[in-house]
């Protein structure tokens, strides 16, 4: 029993630096997307940058014409100046990102210059809540180690039955009374005092103990898998509608305001509102993909890993590979 309990101990042990692992998995997969997104970010900035020189360019020859004002120019070359300070500080947020990326990958005197790979839209959530919840019960490392103490509390359970039996021995014994005799001995206490039901209900209220453990490590497993399943399924939906039919129409809405405005039918403060729209867009959609990953990676973790979700996806689809 001895042994029993001290390897149900080992198996603890085991699941529970799988448990440590998994949370730094999780933690470095969450510092990639947060590289992606502000590189994403980094992008559209450069693009809106870009476009500021365009309209500058056709404000000035405006102005030159005599077609157009003082203040258009004046305008962008003000929003031109804040555009480049906001590109700067992602750039330095995306620096401060990598460097902590560098870190939890084991390289934190490294350039951290590495190319990511491009950001790519995980496929629809397969299968039901509850096929989710209870691949996360089966699969969680922090329940199976408490499990695995609970079944080394039941061995100390037996043992501490047994406690009122320790110091009993058996043996043969010998003397000489003029001729040799021998035969068995045995020497046992006598629990006078200690019958071991104090041990017995102590090792009891243990067990007890860590059964209700398991019951709150359980319940909190559920909360988190179905937490992070509304949160992924929400987010894909949100992103979905964003690209397809949001992004699309706001293009749409400034293209035409931008060839009204190099006609002279608007001012440059109707071009500069769609531009803010459609850039307000992108970057809820650079955010949505984003939240996309983050849930992603936090149902990984709440069903026990990625072996774990591969499973119950691999269940759900079996033509996949």
């Amino acid at each position: 029993r001895r042994a029993s309990a001290a390897g149900h101990r080992l198996q603890r042990e085991s699941a529970l630096a799988l448990s440590a692992a998994l949370d730094l998995l999780a933690e470095v997969q969450e510092r990639y997307a947060d590289v992606q997104a502000l590189e994403s970010l980094v992008l559209v900035l450069d693009r809106r940058a870009g476009s500021f020189e365009r309209l500058r360019e056709v404000a000035q020859a405006r102005l030159d014409l005599g077609e157009g004002t003082l203040h258009e120019v004046t305008t962008l070359d003000s929003e031109r100046t804040e555009l480049a300070v906001e590109v700067a500080q992602r750039r330095r947020e995306l620096r401060v990102a990598r460097l902590a990326l560098a870190r939890l990958i084991g390289e934190p005197s490294s350039a951290a210059a590495w190319r990511l790979d491009p950001w790519n839209a995980p496929a629809g959530v397969p299968a039901g809540e509850r096929t989710w919840v209870d691949a996360a019960i089966a699969a969680r490392p922090e329940i199976l180690a408490i499990e695995w103490e609970i079944r080394a509390r039941e061995d100390e359970e037996v043992l501490a039955g047994r406690a009122v039996l320790e110091g009993a021995s058996g043996g043969l014994d010998a003397e000489r009374d003029g001729d040799w005799s021998a035969g068995p001995a045995f020497a046992t206490p006598i629990p006078l005092f200690d019958t071991g039901g104090a041990r017995r209900e102590r090792a009891r209220m243990l067990t007890a103990e860590e059964r209700h453990r398991l019951t709150e490590a359980q319940r909190a497993v559920v909360e988190q898998t179905r937490t992070a399943l509304v949160g992924l399924v929400g987010a894909q939906a949100d992103l979905e509608r964003v690209v397809h039919d949001l992004i699309p129409l706001q293009q749409s809405r400034r293209n035409q305001i931008e060839e009204a405005y190099r006609v002279g039918h608007v001012d440059v403060t109707a071009l500069l509102f769609a531009d803010q729209a459609l850039q307000g867009t992108q970057a809820r959609r650079i955010g949505l993909e984003h939240e996309v990953s983050s849930a992603l990676y936090r149902l990984q973790r709440a069903v026990g890993g990625p072996s774990a979700f591969t499973a119950v996806v691999t269940t759900a689809h079996p033509s996949r590979p």
